[in-house]
């Protein structure tokens, strides 16, 4: 279970400060699908980023099944992330040098996952497996992005405009 309790984030130097989450609190219980919608700026992608541990909060507590990753070190943050936590970002940041399977591979390696050309086949990419992303249509490398989360078989899956 995820519990988020009155999370705030502000961005911005004092007195030019903005806002953007303001005293977020929510459930997801295990095995639950949400959906995040706004408009363009309302505080999406920083929710995401604040969840997965990415960026802090300035205020508040998430919580894991009972274990408050707002006071996590930043050892203990990338451990956590690292056994739990799978992001599809908005951009795909796939290394340019890499082809699909390497790239795919490098979040595979993480967790000494072996299967992850399952994955890419999964995903509808087989035949691009050693092709670089600047190979690939846009739609094409999403999913090279969405297989290298995937690889890593996290318990939870955050993504941001997949």
């Amino acid at each position: 279970m995820i519990e988020v309790n009155s999370i705030t984030k502000t961005y911005g130097a004092r007195g030019n400060e903005n806002c953007v989450l303001k005293g977020i609190s929510m459930k997801i219980s295990d095995g639950d699908f949400v959906v995040i919608t706004g408009a363009s700026g309302s505080g999406k992608s920083t929710l995401l980023n604040c969840l997965s541990g990415l960026e802090g909060v300035d205020g508040g507590t998430i919580n894991y099944d009972g274990l408050n990753i707002t006071a996590l070190s930043d050892k203990e943050l990338t451990k956590f992330r690292k056994e739990n936590i799978g992001f599809i970002f908005q951009r795909y940041y796939l290394l340019p040098n890499m082809t699909v399977e390497k790239n795919v591979r490098m979040g595979a390696d993480i967790v000494g996952n072996k299967d992850y050309k399952e994955i890419i086949k999964a995903v509808g990419l087989a035949d691009k497996m050693k092709k670089y992303p600047s190979e690939l249509s846009g739609g094409e490398q999403q999913r090279v992005a969405i297989a290298r989360a995937l690889a890593t078989h996290p318990k939870i899956l955050l993504c941001d405009e997949a």
